[in-house]
């Protein structure tokens, strides 16, 4: 018999999916389709607690694990319990930091010169790679001044 997979395992792959601060595990078969009823060992590092946790999920009618934001998840490990149906090896994700700030865009914040604005800001030194501030015209269309070389990072009593 030549290319007889008949006993073999199904061959799947699993992914990892992040819609809008929602994580989703994924277990596919070769062809793309969801692969539901998958027995996962998930095993989940911390931030801040040095011991791991771990759990066993299952992959829902659309072969998902819906994982939602993982906030303050460092990395995971997601193992596949073998059975005839997947086939597919342990994958291990390191996640970006999770932490993260957004102000509504399209506001404008009217100041004086002399009027200090604060804003939180999650990074240890001032870049313009990691903040931008500008002056607009009125109506927003228009960039007037990059308000950058008058930013100071200033932290918080305590922190």
């Amino acid at each position: 018999m030549v290319n007889n997979h008949s006993e073999d395992y199904e061959f799947c792959e699993s992914y990892l999916r992040n819609l809008d601060g929602e994580y989703q595990y994924l277990v596919k078969n070769k062809n793309g389709e969801a692969i539901p009823g998958v027995l996962i060992d998930f095993t989940f590092y911390h931030k801040y607690y040095h011991e791991a946790q771990v759990a066993k999920l299952r992959t829902n009618a659309d072969g998902a694990v819906i994982l939602g934001s993982l906030k303050n998840i460092r990395e995971f490990q997601a193992v596949p319990c073998l059975s005839r149906v997947v086939a597919s090896e342990p994958k291990f994700w390191v996640l970006p930091d999770n932490y993260s700030l957004s102000y509504p865009e399209g506001k404008s914040i009217s100041l004086t010169e002399k009027e200090t604005l604060k804003i939180p800001f999650k990074h240890k030194e001032l870049k313009q790679t990691n903040f931008s501030i500008m002056r607009v015209t009125s109506d927003g269309s228009r960039i007037v001044e990059n308000m950058y070389p008058n930013t100071k990072l200033v932290k918080n009593k305590g922190s």
